[in-house]
């Protein structure tokens, strides 16, 4: 055999082994393992498995992070923990469920913590929303869903980010499943399609209701552009997503009773139009401006591309739809969604990429008739490099607790009953990271607590939060279909003042915000213990004070003044 010969061979079988399905699989792994690293990777440490909850940076994610211990613990969602509930234990559970139950399993089975386990499946959550969306668009050109999943790299920057970072995992989660319905939408035509439409629908909704509302307005908006395009009414699809949703109603009927009777009563008046400003008041949103001008006017070309290739070819596209409708629902904060439009505007980058990708690959075809695979798979990864050099700033944790405070609130978890109340003291982060402790806890008002110490007082009682879910108004069923809500008949507050009756108070002698508050709070802890009380647990920053004669006044000795705390200023760190 000659030397071309042999050439001829090795070509033969190289291009036998590397054809389009091969790289397109070698590209998606790529793809997979960049959004692991960007979205997981960097934000903890390139780890799985930390020593306390890492990058847990707000109140909601610390939420989350308990309610899926209480999954862990008790193995159903029936009823919400009672050291959450202000010590009901029949109050009933109102938010969604899969993230919860899939990462206490997930931390059941491997062995992983369960605060790792929650934003690892998390992280699965979102790279499996973006191969949903992957999947959308292949479905109707394989090289245009290449050069659009260059654009998934916007998912980990700037605000894009806010929605998964500061623990709006219901939202992180149920993204999935409003891709997983609309796609079951896609294979309408698919012999048993109805099971797929109703198991992805029935999903969304238990997942987090305002998902499944969104999927039901895109499919709303959806057959009336098909009528208008095509001309005609598709009766099979439309009888199949009619009979899906009334299963998904009755299969989800307990659960939407639930919800109606509970959160919607405290959530369901929430503003209906919501400017930008003033959601941004409460959380960072997503807008244009983080995807950067070049790309608003590339998106914008794409959506007359799409309308104008659409109208030419006089056929209604789903993957061009996709983008359109879910870009026009990610403004529905200005007519009737509210806050929760802006959950949708986080995943923009998987949901409105086809349109970009769509401009390009328009711009492609009118020059180059035959465009490679490869060729598409080398602009993807352009697009995406080029975004993360130029868009990405790596988060680092540990988030708001530290491993001191942990250790302190795992003792108090493991070693006191579970009828002790716990004071803690002002500490950097408590009044979201106290929620893990699974306890009836308090914690202390700071202004109030450093008013009384710039006077020179130590004061038997003071303000203090009690650290519960007030969602629904701690609803309950008083009998069938009968709900009450504890927290209006028992004139619940959030803020009380107590006094003498905690069986532990929490001091942390250490604070980056307030630097003179460790002293302060060192200072009453002596004064504690001078009066009677021990130490129970102690470590480098955390101090844990056991009360010992429950409902008897606490400090028999008061001091009048006391100087090291007069330079402690009340502004803090939420």
């Amino acid at each position: 055999m000659t030397t071309n010969e042999q050439e001829d061979v090795i070509e033969m079988r190289f291009s036998k082994h590397i054809n389009d399905n091969t790289i397109e699989a070698l590209f998606l792994c790529v793809l997979v393992g960049s959004l692991l690293w960007y979205v997981n990777g960097n934000l903890y440490a390139h780890s799985i498995n930390h020593t306390l909850p890492y990058s847990y940076f707000a109140s909601d994610g610390f939420a989350y992070l308990f309610l899926t211990e209480h999954v862990y613990e008790s193995g159903n969602q029936k009823y919400h923990p009672y050291y959450a509930t202000a010590g009901f234990s029949d109050v009933l559970w109102q938010h969604g469920l899969t993230i919860y139950s899939v990462s206490a399993i997930f931390s059941r089975t491997t062995g992983l913590e369960i605060y790792d386990s929650l934003y690892f499946i998390a992280t699965i959550f979102v790279i499996l929303n973006a191969l949903g969306v992957y999947l959308i668009l292949r479905n109707y050109n394989r090289k245009l869903a290449m050069i659009s999943a260059g654009f998934f790299a916007f998912l980990f920057v700037k605000n894009f980010y806010v929605t998964y970072l500061w623990g709006q995992l219901g939202a992180v989660s149920g993204m999935l499943f409003l891709t997983a319905a609309l796609w079951s939408i896609d294979k309408i035509d698919l012999k048993r399609s109805m099971v797929l439409i109703t198991l992805f629908f029935t999903s969304a909704l238990l997942t987090h209701i305002p998902e499944f509302i969104f999927a039901g307005a895109f499919i709303f908006v959806y057959l009336i552009i098909r009528f208008f395009v095509e001309k005609k009414i598709h009766t099979n699809h439309l009888k199949k997503i009619i009979i899906a949703g009334i299963i998904t109603l009755v299969i989800s009927s307990y659960y939407i009773v639930v919800f109606q009777y509970g959160v919607y009563q405290t959530q369901g008046s929430n503003p209906l139009v919501m400017s930008v400003e003033t959601a941004s008041a409460g959380l960072k949103v997503a807008s244009f401006t983080d995807f950067g001008w070049v790309f608003v006017i590339a998106l914008i070309l794409g959506v007359l591309a799409s309308v104008y290739f659409m109208w030419t070819e006089k056929k209604t596209i789903f993957a061009l739809l996709f983008g359109m409708i879910l870009l026009l629902l990610g403004f529905s904060n200005y007519y009737g969604f509210g806050l929760r439009a802006f959950h949708l505007r986080a995943f923009w980058p998987l949901y409105i990429a086809v349109l970009i990708g769509f401009f390009i690959y328009f711009i492609l075809k009118t020059f180059i008739k035959k465009l490679p695979v490869i060729a598409c798979a080398i602009i993807a990864l352009v697009l995406f490099g080029s975004i993360v050099s130029s868009y990405y700033t790596p988060m680092s944790g540990p988030g708001a607790i530290t491993q001191n405070q942990y250790d302190a609130f795992t003792w108090i978890n493991k070693n006191t009953q579970p009828e002790d109340k716990i004071l803690l003291f002002y500490g950097d982060g408590y009044s979201q990271s106290g929620r893990l402790i699974h306890r009836l806890t308090w914690n202390i008002d700071a202004n109030d607590y450093f008013a009384s110490l710039q006077a020179g007082q130590l004061r038997r009682a003071y303000k203090a939060e009690l650290l519960t879910l007030t969602q629904g108004n701690l609803m309950y069923w008083k009998g069938f279909m009968k709900p009450g809500y504890y927290a209006l008949e028992e004139n619940f507050t959030t803020y009380t003042t107590e006094q003498d009756t905690f069986n532990y108070y929490v001091f942390d002698l250490a604070s980056a915000y307030v630097p003179p508050a460790g002293q302060a709070n060192a200072y009453v802890a002596n004064m504690f213990i001078a009066n009677n009380m021990t130490v129970a647990y102690k470590n480098q920053a955390v101090v844990v004070i056991q009360n010992h004669n429950l409902g008897a006044p606490c400090l028999t000795q008061i001091p009048k003044s006391n100087s090291t705390n007069n330079s402690l200023n009340t502004s803090t760190k939420p």
